[in-house]
């Protein structure tokens, strides 16, 4: 038995208007059933929800509520579904690996959640997608103050909002943090704006994280959150494109909104600068975000001898004739001089 949560309400009522265990664990289901819809809803997934009553595995290891992630594959013959990710709870699971000379824990304080994805199938879907963009670091990180009332549903239509406008947003999940814990979290990270909210608070405090200052505007809608925060990297974004044309590096894809921090430490101790020539001296952040990820992604898996230390990346807009012009001149598989010499070349031509 599967469908929508209606339906299988539904079937299961003639259990649910009964009593005993059975009851009791369907009515208890459901409820969690209903808690997790509520919060998809909240978060504006549009992708459509099927419940299985059928859908056990390994019982040993999971408790509670178990997923799959999966999406039509049309390429194949009979449109078998591919699952690009599964998991669930795995509070009993916590349990076997807890120290039986620890001090006892209460049911209820032990709970865990997680998933296992097959980035080999997203990978393959994206790159047969003819428009890529990839993931990178979110800019605007939104919590709740100590010692109040964690507010996730509220926090998750900020953030909503805020991914419908474009813009990188995450949420704070500990709600045990000091506020201060949470600037340096953004600091370290190169988070640029903190979105607080605060139980019996009708405004909303955007902070702007610097190294040496921190400023605040307090907002009364979410509305206005989104745009003052789009009005901010919209002019953080302006303030870079101005930059290379005075000779300065651009700023990187991690620390975009950090004013401080010229270099980026993506991995291995590497350093990558991104300057980009544009004709019309404009780039949409949106844009930028996906050619640095892209150029990245690009540079760390073809050029894997390159030494781990700071590196600069131009990234110039070429038509493909002019491309291919430069690659037929670039002596790639000669030696180092002669590779110099090439690109000598290029740039008298």
């Amino acid at each position: 038995m599967e469908g929508t949560y209606g339906k299988v309400a539904s079937y299961l009522r003639c259990i649910t208007k009964t009593r005993g265990e059975a009851a009791t664990k369907a009515k208890q289901g459901l409820h969690e059933l209903e808690i997790i819809l509520s919060n998809l809803d909240t978060l504006g997934l549009k992708l459509p929800v099927i419940v299985s009553l059928g859908f056990v595995y390994n019982t040993h290891q999971f408790s509670g509520m178990i997923f799959q992630i999966m999406v039509d594959n049309k390429k194949k013959k009979h449109h078998s579904p591919d699952i690009l990710a599964a998991g669930g709870r795995y509070d009993n699971l916590i349990k076997q690996f807890y120290s039986p000379l620890s001090q006892p824990v209460s049911e209820t304080s032990l709970h865990g959640v997680g998933v296992s994805i097959a980035f080999e199938k997203i990978v393959t879907a994206v790159l047969e997608s003819r428009e890529t963009n990839p993931p990178s670091a979110y800019d605007i990180l939104v919590c709740t103050t100590f010692g109040h009332k964690p507010m996730l549903k509220e926090r998750m239509t900020i953030v909503r909002d805020l991914w419908a406008a474009g813009l990188r947003a995450e949420i704070y999940l500990d709600s045990m943090q000091a506020q201060e814990d949470i600037q340096d979290f953004c600091r370290s990270n190169g988070v640029a704006f903190m979105v607080t909210l605060q139980e019996g608070d009708t405004t909303i405090k955007v902070r702007s994280i610097e190294k040496d200052k921190i400023t605040e505007k307090k907002l009364t809608a979410n509305s206005q959150v989104v745009d003052f925060l789009q009005q901010k990297l919209q002019a953080s974004s302006k303030q870079e494109q101005s930059e290379p044309n005075q000779g300065t590096p651009c700023k990187n894809i991690a620390v975009l909104n950090y004013p401080e921090a010229n270099t980026s430490n993506y991995s291995s101790n590497m350093l990558i600068n991104f300057n980009f020539v544009i004709e019309n001296g404009k780039l949409a952040t949106k844009s930028r975000y996906k050619y640095e990820s892209q150029i990245f992604a690009k540079v760390s898996s073809s050029f894997p001898w390159l030494p781990k230390k700071s590196i600069e990346v131009i990234a110039m807009e070429l038509t493909a004739p002019v491309l291919k012009c430069i690659v037929a001149f670039l002596e790639v598989n000669g030696t180092e001089q002669e590779f110099e010499d090439s690109i000598g070349l290029v740039i008298d031509k």
